[in-house]
């Protein structure tokens, strides 16, 4: 297979059915190839089966060769180490918890942990257990990093769990990360009510503003049409050009050039709006001129009225120098 995606996809499903027959012998030959990348897709498909068929198999090995995952780089062993013990607190969070406490690491431990966190996320009874457990941890910053994970994974199934999690922190900064990873995390899902949620939560213009800009560009990019008419409802002193430009640029480097013309025309400011359009045509005339010149001389001829559109203009100075002969 020539298309390298294909490829890693294909294996992935292979490894994964081998590793709910034969685990072991599955991982073992995952670990042989001496391409990072591919080691890495085989070894994530057999722990996806291994760790579901026989998730106390899958970690009595994975104890003994973790020598043999974290050859060649650490982030490689860090995604195998939280993955194996995701699966083990799924099934057994007390060994999970003990085992943990025994990793001497800092780095590993976290990982560790945040993989828990991920296991038990929508599992209310064990993961009371764990936060019990995380109120003995002595270091802020882990504890603080568990518990993005724990909002993180929980927010994609059961946005009012996540809510009410949120809801038992006292600790004013903390909350307010917490707040920022579950907008971030259930708007892949629901941005609407994300947004809606996280700017419910302050009375502040400012903090209103920034979770506009930093999450209306991923809706925009998914769904231009509702995004467009949810921005224009609001009111107009938490509209910003710096939102705008985000959400312009998302649509652009997806090459969404039509959709990203009209959130630049969205735009108050008539230079601003301007500089934006003619970006947006820059961008859309490097990727396809053949399609950009179309469209600027059929139906884009009025959204880029008064827009210089000559090759002086738009193409980058080195673009427009002569060729030596």
């Amino acid at each position: 297979l020539k298309n390298p995606q294909l490829r890693m996809t294909l294996q992935m499903m292979l490894m994964n059915r081998w590793g709910k027959i034969n685990g072991e012998a599955a991982i073992l030959h995952a670990l042989d190839s001496k391409n990072k990348p591919t080691k890495m897709v085989g070894v994530m498909g057999v722990f996806m089966s291994w760790t579901k068929e026989n998730p106390e198999a899958a970690f009595d090995w994975y104890e003994t060769h973790q020598d043999k995952l974290n050859q060649g780089g650490g982030v490689y062993g860090n995604v195998y180490n939280g993955m194996i013990y995701q699966a083990l607190a799924r099934h057994d969070l007390t060994r999970a918890l003990t085992q943990d406490a025994s990793i001497e690491n800092s780095s590993t431990r976290k990982n560790a942990l945040a993989g828990i966190a991920q296991g038990v996320a929508n599992q209310p009874e064990k993961l009371k257990t764990f936060l019990k457990f995380l109120d003995n941890e002595n270091e802020p910053s882990l504890k603080s990093s568990v518990m993005e994970s724990v909002i993180g994974t929980m927010v994609m199934q059961d946005p009012e769990s996540a809510k009410a999690l949120i809801g038992t922190i006292d600790d004013s900064q903390e909350k307010a990360k917490l707040i920022e990873k579950m907008i971030r995390n259930w708007s892949y899902m629901d941005p609407e009510a994300a947004i809606e949620w996280g700017m419910k939560k302050t009375d502040d213009k400012k903090a209103q503003v920034a979770i506009i800009t930093d999450n209306l560009g991923a809706w925009a990019s998914q769904d231009p049409a509702a995004a467009g008419k949810w921005y224009d409802r609001q009111p107009d002193d938490i509209k910003t050009q710096d939102a705008l430009t985000k959400v312009v640029r998302s649509l652009s480097s997806r090459q969404q050039y039509e959709e990203a013309f009209a959130w630049a025309n969205r735009g108050s400011d008539p230079e601003k709006r301007a500089a934006s359009k003619k970006d947006i045509y820059q961008s859309w005339l490097k990727q396809s001129p053949d399609a950009a010149k179309t469209w600027a001389e059929g139906e884009g001829k009025e959204t880029l009225q008064g827009i210089d559109l000559t090759p002086e203009a738009i193409l980058e100075p080195e673009e427009t120098m002569p060729h030596p002969h």
